[in-house]
Order: C-alpha cells, then sequence, then structure tokens
C-alpha cells in the first residue's frame, strides 16, 4: 500500500492571466479553487498510474471544510485530521503568454501538534513491511523541523520504504533518516552544502555525497531541462522534450509518483529516469490540478533521451 502525507495543504486560488507584469493592473482570463498540496498530488499522479494509494492530510476551519469537500468531489482516497486552525490558502497566478505561474505560498499552522501524532500513530499501527510512505511539502510552522525524520525512522521500523520531497531544514534533517529516496531540485539541494551548484558535473557529486550517507536514490529536478538520477551503481540525465505549458504546479509531484510506481515495477534506473521526466512534462500541458494522461506520457516517452553523466 502507498501512503502519502501532507501535513501542510492549503485551498490553492489559481487566477490566469495573459502576461503577468509586476506592478500592472491585469484582467483576469480564468479562476478557480482545488485542493492543493503536494502529497494530494501525488496521490492524484498515482491513480493515473492505476496503483492504489491513500492521501493521508490534515484541514481545519472553513477552508479546510473546503479542501475535504473538493477530495469528496475527486473521489480521492483520503483521511482527513481535524485541525483547529483554518487551512491555508495559496495563490498561483499563471501566465498564458510564456507558461509561466507565480506561486504565493502562506505559511500553515496546524494549532496543536495533536492531529499530526494522531496521524503518525494510526498509520504506524497498520504499516506493513513493503508498504511505501510518501512525506512531502512543508511542515506546518508549530511543528518541529525534524518531524518527517523522527517519523521516516519509525516507518523504516515498520518496514515501510520511506520517498522524501521536502525542502529548507525537514530536508535536511529528513536526510539523517536514510531516505529511499529524495526528489530535491536544485534550489533545494543546494542549502544540504552551503554553496551554488552550478552546472551538473557539481549537481551530480552532491547527490553522489548523499547516496554515501545512506540514501537509497536522488532525484534532483531541473525543471524545463529535465532531471538527474543517482544510484550507488550509476548517475543519469535525461533532457526533457519541449511542450507548450498550461501550469508547472504539480510537476515535481507527479515525478515522485512516478518514481514510486518505477520502484513497484522494478524498472531500470534509465527505465525510471525517462518515465519519471515523460510524466512530469505531461503534467505541465494540463491546467490546474489535472494529472497527466497516461497516453500523454505514453506518445513522451521516446523523446526523453537519457545519457550517464
Amino acid at each position: 500500500m502507498i501512503y502519502t502525507i501532507t501535513l501542510n495543504p492549503a485551498i490553492d486560488e489559481t487566477l490566469e492571466v495573459e502576461l503577468l507584469q509586476p506592478g500592472a493592473t491585469h484582467r483576469v482570463l480564468s479562476h478557480c479553487r482545488y485542493a492543493g498540496g503536494k502529497g494530494i498530488n501525488v496521490a492524484r499522479a498515482l491513480r493515473v498510474f492505476a496503483e492504489e494509494c491513500t492521501a493521508l492530510t490534515v484541514a481545519g476551519g472553513a477552508t479546510g471544510q473546503e479542501l475535504a469537500g473538493l477530495l469528496r468531489g475527486e473521489e480521492l482516497p483520503c483521511t482527513i485530521y481535524a485541525a483547529p486552525q483554518p487551512t491555508r490558502v495559496n495563490l498561483k497566478i499563471t501566465s498564458r503568454a510564456d507558461g509561466l505561474t507565480t506561486e504565493l505560498n502562506a505559511a500553515g499552522r496546524l494549532g496543536e501538534t495533536a492531529p499530526a501524532e494522531r496521524l503518525k500513530s494510526e498509520l504506524l499501527e497498520r504499516l506493513l513491511p513493503g508498504d511505501i510512505v510518501v512525506l512531502c511539502g512543508s511542515l506546518p510552522q508549530d511543528l518541529p523541523a525534524g518531524w518527517y525524520r523522527d517519523f521516516a525512522i519509525a516507518c523504516r521500523a515498520k518496514g515501510a520504504a520511506i520517498y522524501l520531497d521536502t525542502a529548507g531544514e525537514p530536508l535536511i534533517l529528513g536526510v539523517a533518516a536514510q531516505p529511499d529516496c529524495i526528489k530535491p531540485n536544485r534550489q533545494e539541494l543546494e542549502p544540504l552544502y552551503g554553496y551554488r551548484l552550478e552546472n551538473t558535473e557539481a549537481i551530480a557529486e552532491a547527490a553522489w555525497q548523499l547516496l554515501h550517507r545512506g540514501i537509497g536514490q536522488v532525484v534532483v529536478s531541473l525543471g524545463a531541462e529535465g532531471a538527474l538520477l543517482a544510484t550507488r551503481e550509476t548517475v543519469l540525465l535525461a533532457a526533457a522534450p519541449a511542450v507548450p505549458t498550461a501550469n508547472t504546479t504539480g510537476a515535481g509531484d507527479t515525478m515522485m509518483a512516478a518514481l514510486v510506481y518505477a520502484r513497484l515495477h522494478s524498472l531500470s534506473p534509465e527505465e525510471t529516469l525517462q518515465f519519471a521526466v515523460a510524466a512530469a512534462t505531461a503534467k505541465v500541458v494540463r491546467p490546474g490540478t489535472l494529472p497527466p494522461v497516461m497516453s500523454d506520457i505514453q506518445a513522451l516517452l521516446p523523446r526523453v533521451t537519457v545519457q550517464t553523466v
């Protein structure tokens, strides 16, 4: 069984304008609100891949009720733990002319740690060896930065595999739990070392060092450039095909879902990276939270070139 964990979900309010220009007045071309959160996006993509998954999240207040209603409307399998504080609202502004998305993400709070601790204890009770736990996104301000690390260690003791996708101090501390896979982007990877990673060789070296700290697989997403995958046997780089971009939100989460899928189906490192980049690319052509379409992924696969670094 796959479980995704989203402790800092949001109502994502998405506006589309023709071309976003700072300081200018814009006419909104479209507007929608949807249930946001990295683990929720991972669960959406896994459903496209026909994998059984449950999304675990925490929500509160009127916006939390809205989030729960939106997830029910999608019929996405999920368990929601009630929190005292209202769920945050994030603003995403998509520029139609260039396909770029500007994100204004609010800080989140639970109001107390009890909902997260209930989620943790209940999941640990039902975890089985071979289950996969995907820890995604930022942490609420009232949870300690080491929460993912501590939970990952407890899950690994139950025989579960850990996939970690976060940033900042939660990532810095989380690598100590030796996850089976982490998926930072370049900007999220750099704070682990305290200096800029200027080129592919520097990124590959940084990923290689993380492998020697006990992490099973390191995947660095490079946006429109593709991604780098490092295991103890090889380091690979894949270029992403050029496609028209509708919305980049959730592309990295789709890549994480693809990495989980690859583990379940015993794909080779080359096949894993090719599928992950094709899936993320297929997501950016879809508006809002709409997950990729499997036929689009299959069509993109031959266009993803993989080479050894």
